[in-house]
């Protein structure tokens, strides 16, 4: 039984989720810890995914937030596409009924005119100071079609402290990939990624 697609199911099909204390939530009898994405999201540094267990792995994935209003987080969300062409999009996370859940948000993007299919994205661990965090995405459509296609986890890092441990998170990302089966692949090169002319 996957955590993430517990919460998921209990979001999508108005499930009450009984508030335990700040931090955790008990769903189906199951008590889990519930990380608040807005924290982690409200910051002024580049969060990178540096590892995935997507196949095949999208490079140089950075958030870049402009602003969080009461339920929304705007941000850029860039990423370097085949030939090394960047890939540049306007993006904004919904976080919904945060009374009960504060780690999912929607995510939905454009680039242009066109708009890209949605994934909730939920936060499944991050570190006391959340410099790291590790993330479960899944697609939006499929699973209101109720065919639950299996999502891939995701290690991100802030920029400015991507010097700084984050075993913590490793461990995590780790755990939950091995849980679900599925490989870890490098996202992020130090010498490719710093190229991206849009963030610096």
């Amino acid at each position: 039984m996957y955590k993430a697609i517990i919460i998921l199911l209990a979001v999508l099909v108005f499930n009450a989720a009984e508030s335990l204390k700040p931090g955790t939530i008990t769903i189906a009898g199951v008590t889990l810890t519930n990380y608040s994405v807005e924290q982690f999201m409200n910051t002024t540094a580049q969060i990178w995914t540096v590892l995935t267990s997507k196949t095949p792995a999208v490079y140089c994935t950075v958030d870049m937030v402009k602003n969080i209003t009461d339920d929304t987080i705007f941000f850029t969300r860039s990423s370097m596409e085949p030939g090394g062409i960047w890939n540049h999009r306007q993006c904004k996370g919904i976080v919904q009924f945060k009374e009960f859940v504060m780690n999912i948000m929607l995510v939905t993007c454009q680039a242009g005119k066109k708009s890209l299919p949605g994934t909730y994205e939920i936060l499944e661990f991050a570190d006391r100071n959340n410099t790291c965090g590790v993330f479960y995405v899944a697609p939006a459509n499929d699973l209101r079609k109720g065919t639950y296609a299996q999502g891939w986890y995701d290690l991100r890092l802030k920029y400015n402290n991507k010097d700084e441990p984050f075993r913590e998170c490793l461990i995590e990302f780790n755990k939950k990939r091995k849980e679900m089966k599925q490989p870890t692949n490098s996202a992020y090169n130090e010498g490719m990624c710093s190229h991206n002319k849009f963030w610096r």
